[in-house]
């Protein structure tokens, strides 16, 4: 992601995670795999819809300057495309560039949605064992929560539609979470335990450096998914990190 701008955690964690880790024009991954001599990498980058400078590419003097880096103003796309759009101004309108993000995170959802319903014990296990993996403090305490249910608890945190929308992906797979989680907790006691301390590690730990709600979501979803860029293993992460939404009194203060 080459550029010196101050952007925002909360607008690169929105970027990225709503993007799916894919160029939102030609639909290629932007993140490069782990290789045996190099750790992952990613090579996407941030490109503005109304120009970072008035006389650049789609530069527009009455745009407040003060809204050039938020979010609604930027696009993630993989070099080539970022070049292309820079190229050919005319053929990349900001209008063309806002449609074409919006229906490129609308494309990332329905893939979340397709791979959720075909999410298996292998990605399962993939994703819990590497949570599972971590050192957490299991002796936390939480008597301050009050549980509430889940809709209660969506609504009170504020959430974006974007991480709604989310929530709403992740929440349609949280039973067979449990079922697996259920069957690991059968085999390790300590199971479950393990998994509600990450949870409430993380979501603390997070808590202290974080702007809202969103972005302890798009942060937790991140760090649980890790290096992964397949729809399959994200959709296996997003709905284990919905599980745990349900289940741990986090997200309720």
């Amino acid at each position: 992601m080459a550029s010196n701008r101050n952007y925002s955690q909360l607008t690169i964690k929105k970027l990225f995670g709503f993007a799916g880790g894919h160029c939102s024009m030609c639909k290629t991954k932007i993140t490069l795999n782990a290789t045996e001599n190099d750790e992952a990498a990613q090579i996407g980058e941030i490109a503005h819809i109304i120009g970072s400078s008035e006389d650049g590419p789609r530069g527009d003097s009455n745009f407040p300057k003060e809204k050039l880096d938020d979010y609604e103003n930027l696009i993630l796309l993989c070099p080539t495309c970022h070049k292309k759009i820079d190229k050919q101004v005319n053929s990349y309108s900001p209008s063309d560039l806002h449609e074409i993000k919006i229906n490129h995170e609308k494309w990332v959802d329905e893939q979340l949605e397709t791979s959720n319903l075909e999410i298996s014990s292998k990605e399962l296990d993939i994703i819990i064992r590497n949570i599972s993996s971590g050192d957490y403090n299991s002796s936390l305490s939480f008597e301050e929560f009050e549980h509430i249910n889940v809709s209660d608890k969506i609504d009170k945190n504020d959430f974006s539609n974007q991480v709604k929308r989310l929530l709403d992906i992740g929440l349609m797979k949280t039973y067979e979470v449990k079922s697996f989680v259920t069957e690991m907790d059968k085999l390790d006691k300590m199971f479950v335990n393990t998994l509600k301390s990450f949870f409430k590690d993380k979501y603390l730990e997070l808590k202290e450096k974080c702007e809202n709600n969103d972005e302890i979501f798009l942060e937790l979803w991140d760090y649980i998914k890790k290096d992964s860029n397949s729809f399959s293993e994200n959709a296996a992460a997003l709905s284990v990190l919905c599980y745990m939404f349900e289940l741990c009194e986090v997200f309720e203060k």
